[in-house]
């Protein structure tokens, strides 16, 4: 299984069923005739195998524990230019900020002390190291989100997976958009 759901500490492998062959909305829509023949070049394995996540994802995260402020991780991702941040307890993957949860509370300078346990995400949709980039694509679409951490077989967090990361790899890998 390439998707897992985590909800309280507990993790629950997810199958979407747009990813079994059987929806084809992704292809009606965004693949017209005369760039079919581009897609169907990046998906050959022609190109040395196939692309995972493990080889586009961020692997050197950063992450902030419950107990951090709104305030603190503000600050760090305006800095660091960073829209994602997962939150760690214990070693373990607890829930997600995004730099839009944050601005929401940004005017409410009360907001800035309290801790990001309070406005984390809890329910993330995570990805194993091992899935293939087409379905991590047809997952960003189907479901609009813009990253995906990336947990190891022993489920612990590995990296992160943003679409600035994918770009970044096809800007670097040109010949397979040709």
């Amino acid at each position: 299984m390439s998707f897992f759901i985590l909800v309280q500490n507990g993790v629950h492998e997810h199958e979407f069923t747009y990813l079994s062959g059987h929806d084809k909305k992704l292809d009606d829509t965004l693949v017209t005739p005369a760039n079919k023949k581009k897609v169907h070049r990046f998906n050959k394995e022609q190109y040395g195998g196939m692309v995972f996540a493990k080889d586009i994802m961020t692997s050197k995260v950063v992450t902030f524990n419950l107990n951090h402020s709104v305030k603190e991780a503000l600050e760090y991702m305006h800095r660091n230019r960073i829209h994602h941040l997962p939150i760690i307890d214990e070693s373990q993957l607890v829930g997600l900020v995004t730099i839009n949860d944050l601005k929401k509370f940004q005017s409410h300078l009360q907001m800035g002390d309290n801790e990001l346990k309070s406005i984390m995400t809890k329910t993330i949709l995570c990805v194993s190291e091992m899935t293939p980039l087409k379905d991590i694509l047809k997952v960003f679409i189907h479901e609009s989100i813009h990253s995906l951490p990336v947990v190891n077989n022993e489920l612990f967090l590995a990296g992160i997976l943003t679409q600035n990361d994918i770009f970044k790899w096809m800007l670097s890998h040109k010949k397979y958009l040709k």
